[in-house]
């Protein structure tokens, strides 16, 4: 960016960590500036959808300004527009000059105008303002390639910029979408991409490296995997005889492992099942057992869970994705990765929604540096389509028009690719019928996602998936910087 500028204009957005990675942007290279962040007085607002809460918005990005770059209210002046000017640019133009004349009286400062998220009449009205100021400039957040665009006030590109925060993390991240998150629970674990793992945590180490191995595997085809004979099937000498894989699915799918009542104080069918199925994995393969790897499965948490199938498919997925990412095999911009995060309604929120604690429950979570959350959901068994989608659309806030949730099944590439061929084209061969029966769940759970436009991956396809996605988004960057 040329010449330091000397005021900041933001729009009231749900998206508020596009204005927040800007203002740090900003503070960063030029030091402390004035900020007007155009939004809504009390009658506009409840004229709005009621979805729309501009005013929880805007205390959202100013408690994480004054926390993080101690920013006060002085800073930041809000320049309120009324319900009239909804239909009118004249009347917005006219109350936002207002005030920039009070800041700019010889009309010789320059003022950077974000209109990334701001309301479309707003952007317009700023468009009128900027051609009559050849001082000023558009900046506008380009999330499709991560770039931050910015152009002169004739509206001709002259510069890219990159906007990513490096130290950017999901604390940040929820605290501006108005959620809280423990990162003390057990069950969570949030780790840094680009930091070593240091030596207090061996545990977790031991534990990595054991789901690396697991996921080695468990992504073996079923013709080739080498069996594991659970004897449930009375003289069905190949029944009882299958992959480790299709256990953990059996295990998660069939009532059989859990037809009995449970008794208070043992474990359930089901968990002794998978514990029983760990043993004999363990049997065959010693470098998974606790005295060669150092991570003890039959003692672990996820095997005392009431469904423990669904837990160990997390582990599994996001060891390796966490693998995949600090292998450093392609770029990307990851900051972070999180398991089992909960978000809850911070103090403010919490007062509007008594009757609730947790909002939402991410099963895996990436976050870049541009503020993007990529949400892996991973489900052994059945899903509804309606679960198919966050339900209190946590991701949707979390990371606003940039979100992108993931369905991870424990089926291969090849097994859904079968799945999508024979609906595509029913002149194919049908699917196994023993085998679609046995998948008739997991299909399901595919069918529910695309349904509600989830990606599907595999869980064999994982590293190629991963690295295609972000390699892309790597690319168009440079594409974009490239062609201008």
């Amino acid at each position: 960016m040329d010449g330091k500028p000397d005021a900041l204009v933001i729009c009231s957005t749900l998206n508020q960590i596009t204005n927040y990675l800007v203002i740090k942007k900003f503070i960063k290279e030029y030091g402390p500036l004035k900020i007007y962040n155009i939004t809504f007085d009390k009658d506009a607002r409840k004229k709005m959808n009621k979805n729309i809460n501009i005013d929880d918005w805007d205390k959202q990005l100013k408690n994480s300004c004054k926390k993080k770059f101690k920013i006060d209210d002085c800073n930041i002046t809000n320049i309120c527009l009324g319900e009239s000017d909804f239909y009118n640019i004249g009347d917005i133009v006219y109350k936002v000059m207002c005030e920039i004349d009070k800041f700019d009286i010889e009309n010789k400062k320059t003022i950077y105008w974000h209109i990334t998220g701001g309301q479309r009449i707003i952007a317009m009205a700023a468009g009128e303002i900027i051609k009559e100021r050849p001082q000023d400039k558009w900046i506008y957040m380009e999330g499709n390639v991560e770039k931050l665009l910015e152009y002169n006030n004739q509206l001709k590109e002259v510069e890219i910029n990159d906007y990513d925060d490096k130290k950017l993390e999901f604390k940040d991240a929820f605290k501006l979408a108005g959620f809280n998150l423990n990162e003390d629970l057990k069950s969570t674990t949030i780790l840094n991409i680009s930091k070593e793992l240091g030596l207090n945590n061996n545990e977790l180490k031991n534990e990595i490296e054991f789901y690396n191995k697991l996921y080695d595997i468990f992504i073996q085809p079923e013709d080739k995997a080498e069996k594991i004979e659970m004897e449930l099937y009375d003289g069905e000498e190949e029944q009882n005889k299958r992959s480790f894989r299709n256990w953990l699915i059996y295990s998660n799918s069939n009532n059989e492992t859990t037809k009995k009542e449970r008794v208070e104080g043992e474990n359930s069918e089901r968990q002794q099942f998978i514990y029983k199925l760990f043993e004999k994995l363990l049997d065959k393969h010693n470098e998974l057992k606790k005295e060669i790897c150092g991570y003890d499965i039959l003692n672990s948490q996820e095997l005392k869970n009431n469904y423990p199938a669904g837990y160990i498919l997390e582990k599994i997925a996001a060891c390796k994705i966490y693998d995949v990412l600090r292998s450093k095999n392609f770029a990307h911009n990851i900051n972070q990765i999180g398991l089992s995060i909960k978000a809850y309604f911070d103090d403010e929120e919490k007062i509007k929604h008594k009757d609730k604690t947790t909002v939402d429950e991410l099963d895996i979570a990436l976050l870049s540096s541009t503020g993007k959350i990529i949400n892996f959901e991973c489900k052994v068994g059945g899903m509804e389509g309606d679960n198919a989608k966050s339900h209190n659309y946590t991701t949707y806030r979390l990371a606003g028009v940039f979100g992108m949730p993931i369905l991870i099944s424990p089926l291969l590439q090849e097994e859904i690719s079968e799945l999508k061929e024979e609906e595509v084209d029913k002149s194919k061969k049908e699917i196994d019928k023993l085998k679609a029966e046995f998948y008739k769940k997991q299909y399901s759970t595919i069918r529910a996602a695309e349904r509600a436009e989830l990606y599907v991956w595999g869980i064999d396809s994982i590293e190629n998936n991963l690295e295609e996605l972000l390699k892309r988004r790597q690319e168009e960057g440079k594409c974009t910087r490239k062609a201008n």
